[in-house]
């Protein structure tokens, strides 16, 4: 899962429409492959907005604030057919700012919510290494390696695949 987050400052058009932000937002779901399900736009008196594209993995949101030339910019998806560092590039042409932070949050997937004793940090750290989660052979841990390898989507869906094979 991909949870990247974006300060966007000096936006000379931080009070852009919020139709038009909108628009940036479903260009930037479109580069990163994902599918729109719902919007919502609320604007904020005397200026500035938030907007959020409700995706069928997950959302995009964009929060302005006029007055101090900054947006702020929230990637969350279990999906990518690119960075969402160069996938929010609509957003921050129409803002006219620059990225001056970035946070990419680790999440949770749901496949591996309940995993027990299997923890997503000993996965993540012995695979390729050696290292096996308890009760899991050598082969599953080198199949899951190349599973995990294999991008984005495919990470959250081979590991919760292979996962319940450990069990």
């Amino acid at each position: 899962m991909i949870h990247a987050i974006f300060d966007v400052t000096g936006c000379q058009h931080a009070n852009a429409d919020p139709e038009a932000i909108m628009t940036a937002m479903r260009h930037t779901a479109n580069q990163l492959g994902c599918t729109t399900r719902a919007q919502v736009i609320e604007p904020f008196q005397p200026h500035g907005a938030t907007c959020v594209l409700i995706l069928a993995e997950s959302h995009i949101t964009v929060s302005t604030w006029p007055e101090h030339q900054l947006a702020h910019i929230d990637v969350f998806t279990c999906r990518a057919d690119c960075e969402p560092g160069h996938a929010i590039q609509p957003i921050l042409d129409l803002l006219a700012g620059q990225v001056t932070n970035t946070q990419n949050v680790l999440r949770t997937p749901p496949e591996t919510a309940g995993l027990g004793n299997v923890r997503l940090l000993e996965i993540s750290r012995g695979l390729g290494q050696g290292e096996t989660s308890p009760g899991a052979s050598s082969g599953l841990s080198s199949r899951l390696a190349q599973q995990l390898n294999s991008g984005p989507c495919g990470r959250s869906v081979a590991l919760g695949a292979l996962v319940g094979a450990v069990r």
